[in-house]
């Protein structure tokens, strides 16, 4: 009896282990360069408007991760483009596992594979987000497409090494901690809450796989 009670607790303990790997980060996002926006601010303040009933989730564990538009938040379903436009995210959702050289992106009827090339320079510069100690990292956007990289836009990580998880928002990754600050071109992500998380993660369906190219092709592009 007495070795069953120990394995039981022992099963526990590893069950308990497993799922404490499993994290929940909530992000909100807010529009860079506002200022220089005000020709355009009936647009903006739209845009703000949607923003403030929107946020996003980050599902990691150890060696993959999953983001997508949070599934509670208030939004109508006609206002969703316009705001992953601005995300420069190409669908509602984006896996990714570690180590991995792309991303896929869900979308209705395929999975996009968003292959991205950043090179990080980690700076010295650090500030705290939340309790989190984090530190700056930059790089220049490539994306792959029609066989070679192009530059897309530079991007700025602030990323906490206590967090060991080489993930972040919108497939963003491969920094020695996770990303809980991204500036795009638009939009900053930033975290508003880390926690451990029992959800099991979305399971990829039965769609086909086509890259960005291919993707282009079929939409005559």
């Amino acid at each position: 009896m007495k070795n069953k009670v120990k394995i039981f607790f022992f099963l526990l303990l590893i069950s308990f282990c497993l799922n404490a790997q499993k994290k929940r980060i909530v992000y909100e996002a807010f529009l860079n360069d506002k200022e220089d926006a005000k020709l355009h601010s009936s647009l903006i303040q739209d845009l703000e408007k949607k923003l403030k009933i929107t946020s996003f989730n980050l599902l990691i564990d150890t060696d993959k991760s999953f983001f997508e538009i949070k599934p509670d938040s208030i939004i109508e379903e006609e206002n969703v483009e316009s705001i992953l436009m601005m995300a420069n995210m190409m669908g509602n959702a984006c896996f990714r596992t570690k180590n991995a050289p792309f991303s896929l992106i869900e979308k209705p009827k395929i999975y996009l594979k968003d292959s991205t090339r950043t090179v990080w320079t980690i700076t010295k510069e650090s500030k705290y987000i939340g309790n989190f100690l984090c530190y700056k990292a930059t790089a220049n956007l490539e994306k792959f497409n029609y066989g070679e990289f192009h530059y897309s836009y530079p991007v700025i990580a602030w990323f906490a090494k206590e967090l060991g998880f080489s993930f972040g928002p919108n497939g963003f990754g491969g920094l020695p901690g996770l990303i809980l600050e991204l500036e795009q071109v638009f939009f900053t992500f930033k975290m508003v809450k880390v926690e451990n998380c029992l959800k099991e993660f979305p399971k990829l369906n039965d769609k086909p796989i086509l890259n960005i190219s291919e993707y282009y092709d079929t939409l005559g592009y």
